[in-house]
């Protein structure tokens, strides 16, 4: 028996590299349960867009549109609102933005060039679709959901 040469305190077994408790922390370092993600101020976001903004692109790319039952809070499905700011907020440097009016009412507004290369180019199912369109970039993208979005549902 030794001690734990990364912690001094616990003993390990002459052949274990580290203890329990320091594997335990390291494997959360390496594998983060609680990502909060990295907070900047609103000056430093690049091309801003709107989480809400990114969830409507998140709907046009997955075809959820009219199904009026579906909780968009609902963390158990991936492409809910909820699930889609949780991977955006860890991925993408983001702002939150709080208003006065509507109680404690906040905005999430995302790096948009990040948001680009590390949330949807680099979604396998989302790449597909974007590359296969011709689309070059978050914009344009965000104009072909505005524009699907906006149509009625009976001419789609």
């Amino acid at each position: 028996m030794k001690k734990c040469p990364r912690c001094e305190l616990n003993y390990i077994e002459d052949w274990e590299d580290i203890c329990s408790v320091c594997e335990a922390t390291l494997n959360e370092i390496k594998n983060p349960t609680n990502v909060k993600g990295i907070v900047v101020s609103k000056d430093n976001i690049q091309n801003p867009i709107s989480g809400n903004a990114v969830y409507q692109i998140v709907r046009y790319l997955v075809g959820d549109y009219g199904d009026d039952d579906v909780d968009i809070y609902d963390t158990e499905s991936p492409f809910s609102y909820r699930s889609t700011i949780n991977k955006l907020k860890q991925n993408v440097p983001y702002a939150i933005i709080r208003y006065k009016q509507g109680g404690a009412f906040k905005q999430y507004s995302f790096d948009g060039d990040k948001a680009w290369t590390k949330f949807f180019l680099a979604n396998p199912r989302f790449n597909k679709l974007i590359t296969g369109w011709g689309v070059k970039t978050l914009d344009e993208l965000y104009g072909m959901a505005k524009s699907y979005h906006n149509t009625w549902p009976k001419m789609r």
